[in-house]
């Protein structure tokens, strides 16, 4: 496993940006040619986009409010409609406990996504 020095460290973290959301209690570090956009969606739900406007290359994190402690098949199918999840992996991220999978849609195509009761990422 390779190391970074912290000459690397400092390097990696000069060409950071910070995104924090209040109402939804979260925060991340993102490249710094990426353009964070945020997007209002319905029913509170919020999505960010993390895009290079270069090689329309990014992510983008959808969050909405949501009370269970399980994302049910049916809360799934509303929030992600294409229903796509192929080759799901428990993980773990900040202690909350989610499914990582791949998934498709036709505004991103090809997707790597995390789902949980506490966060949800999309990347393409």
């Amino acid at each position: 496993m390779a190391r970074c020095g912290v000459g690397d460290q400092e390097h990696i973290q000069t060409h950071l940006l910070a995104y924090k959301n209040a109402a939804f209690h979260f925060g991340l570090l993102f490249p710094d040619n990426l353009q964070a956009t945020e997007y209002k969606e319905q029913d509170g739900a919020v999505t960010v986009s993390f895009q290079d406007t270069k090689t329309d290359q990014g992510f983008e994190v959808y969050v909405t409010p949501y009370a269970d402690k399980q994302i049910t098949p049916q809360r799934f199918k509303l929030d992600e409609p294409s229903g796509v999840i192929q080759s799901p992996t428990d993980v773990v991220i900040d202690g909350a406990r989610a499914t990582m999978f791949f998934g498709n849609n036709t505004i991103m195509g090809d997707t790597r996504e995390v789902c949980s009761s506490t966060a949800a990422f999309s990347m393409k």
